[in-house]
Parts: C-alpha cells; sequence; structure tokens
C-alpha cells in the first residue's frame, strides 16, 4: 500500500491479487489534494485491508464467480457426480441471479430466487397445468452451494459479508424412509431370483450397498472364503474429461458404455464419502450366488474368447459388460410394477386382499434404508449398524433412522406393561 500523486490529486493505492486468477492488480482511491489526506486514508485503508472490511471487485457476476469457484475448489476435491451435479445447481441460480455483479448481491435477491424456484413448473399435465414444481430440498441444495461459494468469496476478500446469512431458505422435504417389511423383501428376492436383479436385490437388501457401488463391485474386492466386500469404488456415469482425470490420479476408469452423445461413460471412481469405504460382511445366502456367479462368469468367458470383456466386475451382462447404475434403478422399478400387474391379474386372489400382496414402490436405494431398518429392528446397536452402513458418525444414523428408534422406543413400554400392569380379570 502507498500514497501517489496523479494530475494534483492524492490516492491511496492498493496492491492486491486477484483470488481467481493469482494476477497482481492495483486500487486507486482518491484520496484530495495533499499527501496528508492520503497518507490519512491510507493509515484508515489498512486498518480495513487487516479487519476484513475491505473487498476488491472487477464487476465480477455472480454466475462467472460460481464457475471458477466450480472449476477452482469443487472439481479438484470431489467426486465428478457431485461436480456435475454442483454445475446443474449453478444453472439454476444463475437462471435469476447469475448477471448480478457479486459485490451488489443482496440477501433480498436471493431471498426472491428461492421463492421463485419453488414455483418453477417442472411437469405439466396434458391441458398446461402445472403439476410438479421445484421441491424444496432441490431450492436447499441451492442455498448450501450458494453458501459455501459466497464463503469463499469472503475468504478471498471478494465481498465483506456472505449474504446468505440473511435469507430464509425452505426446510428439506423430510426424507420417506421407504424400507421393506420382512415380508416385501423375501416377495423381492423371490421375484428376482430368476432374473439379472437376483445379484443386486441380494446385494441391496441383505447388505446395504448403493446402487453404484453394486455396479462398481469387482470380483478383486471380494474375499469370498471370508465372506466380506471391501466396498472402495463406485461405478458412475460422467464426462470423459473427469473419467480420464480419475485415471490419471491412479483409480481404474473403465472407458466403455458411452452414452448416445458420446460424452459420457461409465467410470469407476471413489465412493460417495472416505467413510463410505470400508468392510461390508456378506451373509452366506449372498455367498453361494457369488460363487455361482463366478463359475458362469468363467464359462462365459471361456466360450466368448476374444468377445469378452473382461473387466472383473461381479454384475455384468453375458459379454462382461458392466451394468449401468441407471439400468439398475429402471429395471428395480419395472420388477414391482410387474409384481403389481400380476397381483391385479391374478383371479385367484381376493380383491380385498390384492393391496396388501402388492410390493411397495421404493427405488434401488430404498433396499439400502430396507437393511438398516431390518437389523435396527432386531434390536442390533446402532454403532454397528453404522458401521455396516459406513456413516461417518453413528449420530446420524440416529437421526436419519428417528422413526425405528420411536417404535423401538414404545416396545419397551410395552415390555413394563407386560411385566407389571394390572391384569384383567
Amino acid at each position: 500500500m502507498s500514497i501517489q500523486e496523479k494530475n494534483g490529486i492524492w490516492y491511496a493505492v492498493i496492491m492486491y491479487r486477484d483470488p481467481l486468477t493469482n494476477k497482481k492488480k492495483y486500487k486507486w482511491v482518491r484520496a484530495g489534494k495533499s499527501s496528508k489526506e492520503a497518507e490519512k486514508l491510507e493509515r484508515s485503508l489498512r486498518t480495513d485491508l487487516d479487519r476484513g472490511n475491505i473487498t476488491f471487485s472487477d464487476k465480477t457476476t455472480l454466475e462467472k464467480f460460481l464457475n471458477q469457484w466450480l472449476e477452482i475448489v469443487i472439481k479438484p476435491n470431489l467426486r465428478a457426480s457431485t461436480y456435475a451435479n454442483y454445475k446443474v445447481q449453478i444453472k439454476n441460480i444463475s437462471k435469476n441471479l447469475g448477471n448480478t455483479d457479486l459485490i451488489k448481491l443482496k440477501a433480498p435477491q436471493i431471498q426472491a430466487h428461492y421463492n421463485s424456484e419453488l414455483q418453477r413448473p417442472l411437469k405439466k399435465d396434458k391441458d398446461g397445468n402445472v403439476v410438479k414444481t421445484v421441491r424444496p430440498t432441490s431450492v436447499r441444495l441451492q442455498h448450501s452451494i450458494l453458501t459455501m461459494a459466497l464463503d469463499k468469496a469472503v475468504e478471498w476478500q471478494l465481498i465483506p459479508k456472505n449474504p446468505c446469512n440473511f435469507t430464509d431458505p425452505p426446510q428439506k422435504n423430510k426424507p420417506k424412509n421407504a424400507a421393506y417389511a420382512p415380508q416385501h423383501v423375501q416377495t423381492a428376492i423371490d421375484i428376482a431370483e430368476d432374473t439379472n436383479l437376483y445379484l443386486p436385490v441380494l446385494l441391496g437388501f441383505l447388505c446395504g450397498l448403493r446402487r453404484g457401488e453394486i455396479c462398481g463391485l469387482r470380483w478383486s474386492d471380494l474375499n469370498l472364503r471370508e465372506k466380506y466386500a471391501k466396498v472402495q469404488h463406485s461405478l458412475d456415469r460422467m464426462n470423459i474429461d473427469d473419467a480420464i482425470r480419475l485415471h490419471k490420479d491412479g483409480i481404474v476408469a473403465w472407458y466403455g458404455y458411452p452414452s448416445k452423445d458420446n460424452k459420457s461413460v461409465l467410470a469407476l471412481g471413489p465412493v460417495k464419502t472416505d467413510e463410505s469405504e470400508g468392510y461390508v460382511s456378506l451373509p452366506t445366502i449372498v455367498i453361494n450366488e457369488l460363487r455361482m456367479e463366478l463359475l458362469a462368469q468363467i464359462i462365459q468367458m471361456e466360450r466368448l474368447g476374444p468377445s469378452y470383456h473382461d473387466h472383473d466386475f461381479v454384475w455384468i451382462w453375458d459379454d462382461g459388460r458392466p451394468h449401468d447404475p441407471d439400468y439398475l434403478y429402471h429395471s428395480f422399478k419395472k420388477m414391482i410394477r410387474r409384481q403389481n400387474k400380476a397381483v391385479d391379474d391374478d383371479s385367484k386372489i381376493p380383491a380385498n386382499e390384492k393391496e396388501a400382496r402388492k410390493l411397495p414402490d421404493i427405488r434401488p436405494h430404498d433396499m439400502r434404508h430396507t437393511h438398516a431398518t431390518l437389523l435396527l429392528r432386531s434390536k442390533i446397536d446402532t454403532k454397528i449398524v453404522s458401521q455396516k452402513l459406513r456413516h461417518k458418525k453413528a449420530s446420524f444414523t440416529q437421526d436419519y433412522y428417528q422413526h425405528v428408534h420411536k417404535d423401538m422406543q414404545e416396545e419397551t413400554a410395552n415390555v413394563m406393561d407386560e411385566m407389571f400392569g394390572k391384569k384383567d380379570d
């Protein structure tokens, strides 16, 4: 920081580096016609600079900043799928706020954006009536991303305060915690047994794996003798450049099965979080199916010869290619619909029993919720369940499955009633 005179006017001059480009820049602040005024202003500015009250802006728009933050901070540090999700949400944020100068962004503008998003139609019926709008959880995610980005803008001295801290974002939708009862699980296993969904259904319901983890499981991750799997990768569809970056970082990637536009591939990347990587014990029924699958793959490999794609994946097509997690999602949903249609079409089932015979419409990820719920209802300690699910903290498991714990608490009261309650004559 210094003082400079130019055309009879004195200025306090601040030298700083652009945190986004690291280029050296100068900010000239007019003081007056005397060097003493400039010296006084320079001392004041130095104090404000030390306190973090001065920000530097070159009229960067919010959209420009968010995209730079995405590339500098998020892309190198988070999963490619997370990066892709953030990119979509930043596009949504930029629709209303993108052209606003970063330094001029205020809380009321952000709040208005949240309110507008909650009204934004996602789906209309054939008559043009809105039947679905953006969910509060999606807007809450936008808020979280914007808050993180603007916290970094404060840290980089681009803005003095984070305006997100003065907004009221919508609360997340309460998770449905959809989970099957044991009889539903048994039905799902039975109807999947003669299909290519049998193995993922077992790994989801009985082991608690996520769909990307199911698709990314490899034989080298398994110890069939000791009955465990080391879950350390997730197979996800991602941008080709991101897949190449993962490969360069030493993570095995599979560059096959491109999308129709050839912009994305299935790639084997890291699991959801560091805590998600870990050992999972496997029930005997799963071990037996894995052994049969391994034998079938060896026979198929010999039969197809060079046409077989040997990439070490456990759940595969007949030629060795791994399955896309989206394929698992849609096939799983179709399996449920087929079962429920079969119940409707079965004239031997009484009409008043049909609904009870049907399977609730859940997602593949709800197999994981079912696994956790069944363990907790079986009185398995929360810490053990948390370890099995590979959650970061047991408190998260406790909070997320509060509905199960509430029922278990009520059971303790019933036990006391049975032991000490008055008996009817």
